[in-house]
């Protein structure tokens, strides 16, 4: 009886162990994503510039085309269904917000108000 409750205490920590590890790493992106994130701040290095020189954010990531920018950016992710993901861009009138998904439940997103990237799993 002692033996197996000293099994089961065993499998019972590694089991946690497992689950640690896979909640500490929850919210360091892969190097695809952090591709994509260095993606997105070119967007966000712009998009500051373009409300430095004009008090405003732009209606559409395409006003920064080709003063800011080149050319948008895309994430260089696929979702599930290998369509290609593109930055989505929403303005407010201090801040403004960018984002990818690359399948349908996760989606990396910077808000500018807090001026940091974030994960989230819905």
């Amino acid at each position: 009886m002692k033996i197996n409750k000293i099994v089961f205490s065993i499998i019972f920590l590694c089991v946690c162990s497992c689950f640690a590890k896979e909640l500490a790493d929850y919210d360091i992106p892969t190097k695809r994503e952090q591709k994509a994130i260095d993606r997105g701040n070119l967007i966000i290095h712009a998009l500051a510039a373009y409300y430095k020189d004009n008090g405003v954010y732009p209606e559409s990531l395409e006003d920064l085309i080709p003063v800011y920018l080149d050319k948008i950016p895309r994430p260089g992710l696929s979702d599930g269904l290998n369509f290609r993901t593109k930055f989505q861009y929403i303005k407010w009138p201090k801040s403004f917000r960018i984002s990818f998904r690359y399948d349908i439940f996760s989606e990396f997103y910077y808000n500018s108000y807090e001026a940091k990237w974030h994960y989230a799993n819905h």
